[in-house]
């Protein structure tokens, strides 16, 4: 017997495919992200760091500044009640003015003070800048300009003087932060502009903001960066590891192109061994070679089959593999059936005929011959006996042994036929022929064959509904009464 071998491995279900265990996954798409990824992280990371640095720069100068503006406000503020306060109420000669330089024994008003103690502050530390200005200055004075920053915060420090300091915050290549405070009028400031000649305003009350002090603090930013100089060294060695491997990682992909596009080759030619080796192969040894379950190596196995071939290498159990080759067999009798009525059509005259013996028992099934040359095939008696049942099987029919008839007895019908001896067998044989299948009910399925020069006859009642049936009668009763009249009777003459 034999079975067909799909010509394309990938048309089997269980077939073998070659690419894997050799494929390797490419990266040409993630590449190119890849590096994007790791350049904007790079770039961004001083990005980052710049940002921090505004911030941190930004808190520091507005810490500093409102250090600044309360130390001022408390020196004024205590050189004016307790210094002024006292020597006014000591009715001394020692004037308050704001030329008190110009005036010997005078001491400068709490404002001048503001003023001259930020000009020293403003000599000892060159990025600090300090403001004490008013719109209402004493008019020996020059008149104050104030920017847009300083009238929004003056407007704002007089409709709520309990408000925080007012901030305004600027970045770019010098950081300046300015603060804005108010001058807030105490007893002392009240009486003395109220009373003073010079004084543009004299209805002060305890209370009223007068102006503003203000304080700039200014770094560069190269003072900044210089903070972190082994962060920014840092970064500079990580860039130029990133763009080593970034190169690396580019030659790594194309070894891998490389590598892969031989691989594809070598699984292209694997994949064309392996489709010219299924059709000489049954998908059964077929698929355990190329899956791993059996080694192509010279080894062999006793094991109970069903000849020919049905238990190994898979096997449902011995009656299931009975009954799958018995089945196999007689669907094959249906085929030859239906291939000869084509052949005649074709123009072959003598039908093609098959005697098909199965035998179950044990056997050594597995790889035989060398390491050059091998075959997957089995040897013992059994098999032998397989090949002379089929020998006194009857053309187109199905002879079996004992020993398989047990095994499909529940599915089948069949008659034993006279008891024999066999070449190389030692014991008498009773072989079966097989009668047909039985149906749903029970019945046997009856099948009659007959193929010669004028005559094509297969026909299973198994397969024939009533309708067909009715017809079918009505076709042979015709084709007996042909043959009645055409039939010579024994004096000669033609029969009817």
């Amino acid at each position: 017997m034999s079975t067909e071998t799909p010509a394309n491995p990938e048309s089997s279900p269980h077939s073998y495919d070659p690419q894997v265990g050799f494929q390797v996954q490419e990266h040409r798409r993630r590449e190119p992200l890849t590096v994007l990824a790791l350049v904007l992280l790079i770039v961004g990371l001083p990005v980052v760091v710049w940002l921090d640095l505004v911030n941190l720069t930004d808190a520091s100068l507005k810490r500093q500044a409102s250090d600044l503006n309360a130390m001022i406000s408390a020196i004024r503020g205590y050189y004016g009640s307790d210094v002024v306060d006292r020597v006014l109420s000591a009715h001394s000669t020692t004037q308050v003015a704001p030329n008190y330089q110009d005036i010997p024994g005078a001491i400068p008003l709490p404002a001048t003070l503001s003023l001259e103690l930020g000009k020293v502050i403003g000599d000892k530390q060159p990025n600090i800048s300090y403001r004490f200005v008013s719109d209402y200055p004493f008019r020996n004075r020059a008149a104050h300009v104030l920017d847009d920053f300083e009238t929004h915060a003056l407007a704002s420090l007089r409709k709520n003087p309990n408000q925080p300091p007012i901030y305004q915050s600027s970045t770019g290549l010098r950081s300046q932060v300015r603060l804005v405070s108010p001058i807030v009028m105490g007893s002392a400031c009240v009486s003395c502009h109220n009373s003073h000649p010079d004084s543009p305003k004299t209805d002060w009350k305890v209370g009223d903001v007068r102006g503003i002090q203000e304080l700039t603090v200014t770094q560069p930013v190269s003072l900044d960066l210089s903070s972190f100089f082994y962060i920014f060294c840092y970064l500079i060695v990580a860039s130029i590891a990133g763009v080593a491997f970034v190169m690396m990682q580019n030659r790594r992909n194309d070894t891998i192109r490389q590598i892969n596009h031989k691989l594809r080759g070598a699984n292209d030619f694997l994949a064309s061994i392996s489709s010219k080796l299924a059709s000489y192969l049954s998908p059964q040894i077929y698929k355990s070679i190329f899956s791993g379950a059996m080694d192509v190596a010279i080894q062999t196995k006793r094991k109970k089959l069903t000849i020919f071939f049905f238990g190994d290498p898979e096997s449902g159990g011995e009656v299931a593999d009975a009954q799958a080759c018995l089945r196999m067999a007689i669907d094959m009798q249906h085929r030859l059936s239906v291939l000869n009525v084509k052949w005649r059509q074709q123009g072959v005259e003598e039908p093609f005929r098959v005697r098909m013996g199965i035998n179950t028992g044990y056997c050594n099934v597995g790889n035989f011959g060398s390491a050059d040359r091998m075959d997957y095939t089995i040897l013992g008696a059994e098999a032998n006996l397989a090949a002379r049942l089929q020998s006194i099987a009857q053309g187109g029919g199905i002879v079996v042994s004992y020993e398989t008839y047990a095994l499909v007895r529940d599915i089948v019908s069949a008659h034993a036929l006279s008891p024999t001896t066999m070449k190389g067998i030692s014991r008498d044989i009773v072989p079966y022929a097989i009668d047909g299948l039985f149906d749903a009910s029970g019945n046997v399925v009856q099948v009659f064959a007959e193929h010669a020069t004028g005559l094509d006859l297969y026909l299973d009642l198994g397969r024939i509904d009533p309708a067909q049936a009715r017809t079918l009668k009505s076709v042979l009763q015709k084709a007996m009464d042909a043959l009645d009249k055409q039939t010579p009777t024994e004096d000669g003459s033609a029969g009817g």
